[in-house]
């Protein structure tokens, strides 16, 4: 979809793991019963990818013992920006992949 719609390859790629890093991260972290809303939105030069869930407070930024690290390592080595917010019970992640 990505590549369709003008973002280089490369950069495709990136957007297409960073949603699954930070899905299997984010389902690690929320209630098993909560849905998790994931929207991508494709712009000339980058891709916004936002992760929306209910449950406990977590952070993409800080490790803990029980974090599958390899994924969130990843993900903030290919993610341009990430911003991270919890507002009312929900996680808010957007990650940004811009074109190099």
């Amino acid at each position: 979809v990505c590549e369709r719609s003008g973002i280089d390859g490369h950069e495709a790629m990136k957007a297409a793991l960073a949603v699954e890093e930070m899905a299997v991260y984010a389902a690690n972290k929320k209630d098993q019963n909560a849905y998790m809303d994931i929207l991508a939105r494709i712009f000339k030069g980058n891709v916004e990818i936002d992760f929306r869930s209910l449950g406990p407070l977590f952070d993409p930024f800080e490790d803990t013992d029980e974090d599958m690290i390899e994924n969130i390592r990843l993900l903030r080595g290919i993610a341009s920006k990430i911003e991270n917010d919890y507002v009312l019970g929900m996680n808010s992640t957007r990650i940004t992949i811009e074109a190099v």
